[in-house]
């Protein structure tokens, strides 16, 4: 027997719109609650109203930010009979648009996610928190793949503005992140300014400062070259006053601020990936990180809830390539849903 039915409209900042159906769908309370301690017992004093005689109550969210996590937690805590399900915006706004409600409003959503159960139940999968002892790596395993996201974006920023500005360059120093390419941000990005150097002196500036390795002796006469060209290039622009040579500076200045940001997100993900005093990776398996696209460790054992062998202070922090997710349910359904958190 299907019981009360509970859509709640999540609000990042503001109040979240609650709505309740009984079991044949009509309406039994509406109100308003915040997640603060007061507006979370409000939400738990509501689903301990509900009649128990037609079973236990069903509460509908949407994945909003992280403003469904304390909620949950709290209703697992106070009421682990009661099933807590997030559901897609997409399928949402679909039983929205099927019951000729087109415009949207908290009071319409929350409604329409209290009408969940009655219209497509088979569809509704329960929220699965990761253990306790996990919440840590769980939350670092996100914030790698974030900085490795983040990384990535700066490459591909840092290709197209090298790329862009100063053509044929990169052929010849390498990426903007690698050593020959930094040597010569050290010195200058302006073409007119290497082109004025001599093969002496230009050797000497490109060396290698954390090595102390000289540029290779056949990439100097390219690198002469492609400068010659883009001073070809930009002669005639700057005669014409379209721009100055101090706009090779301002170049400079970006490319080096993102290779510094570079840096620190690069030590944030070593920092990460660094192994627990006990390291354990043997025993787990290997899966892929869909968003960094590399292949590591799982930090997860093969039996799964850990046994007593797998204690806390073995998955304290997360090996490389930790995912963004993973499955922490022991059933997992047929469909996939994407974790906001």
């Amino acid at each position: 027997m299907t019981g009360h039915s509970i859509g709640i409209d999540l609000s990042i900042n503001g109040a979240h719109d609650c709505t309740v159906l009984d079991a044949t769908g009509q309406l039994v309370q509406r109100f308003t609650f915040d997640s603060s301690s007061a507006g979370l017992q409000k939400l738990e004093q509501c689903v301990r109203a509900t009649d128990p005689s037609y079973g236990a109550p069903v509460v509908i969210m949407e994945p909003t930010g992280l403003a469904w996590f304390l909620p949950c937690l709290c209703l697992r805590a106070e009421h682990p009979e009661v099933k807590v399900v997030r559901i897609k915006t997409s399928k949402v706004a679909a039983l929205r648009r099927y019951l000729k409600q087109d415009a949207k409003s908290d009071r319409l959503d929350s409604l329409t996610l209290a009408k969940m159960p009655l219209v497509d139940p088979e569809k509704l999968y329960a929220v699965d928190l990761p253990p306790a002892a996990v919440q840590g790596l769980d939350r670092m395993t996100r914030q790698r793949a974030r900085l490795v996201a983040s990384l990535t974006g700066r490459k591909n920023r840092l290709q197209a503005l090298v790329g862009g500005y100063l053509p044929g360059l990169m052929a010849v120093a390498g990426k903007p992140w690698e050593p020959v390419f930094r040597a010569m941000l050290a010195v200058s990005l302006n073409p007119f300014t290497l082109t004025d150097q001599g093969t002496t002196a230009l050797r000497k500036s490109l060396q290698d400062k954390r090595s102390r390795e000289a540029l290779p002796e056949a990439r100097l006469p390219r690198l002469r070259i492609a400068c010659e060209q883009l001073t070809r290039l930009y002669r005639p622009i700057i005669e014409a006053g379209l721009l100055t040579e101090a706009f090779f500076d301002d170049v400079q200045d970006e490319v080096a601020r993102e290779l510094r940001l570079m840096d620190v997100e690069e030590q944030e993900v070593k920092e990460l990936e660094a192994p627990s005093p006990v390291d354990t990776r043997r025993s787990y398996p290997r899966i892929t990180c869909a968003r960094s696209r590399v292949s590591a460790p799982s930090p997860l054992p093969r039996s799964w809830p850990p046994s007593a062998h797998h204690s806390a202070s073995t998955v304290k922090r997360p090996f490389a390539g930790g995912p963004a997710s993973w499955p922490m349910r022991r059933n997992p359904p047929t469909a996939t849903r994407r974790d906001s958190r």
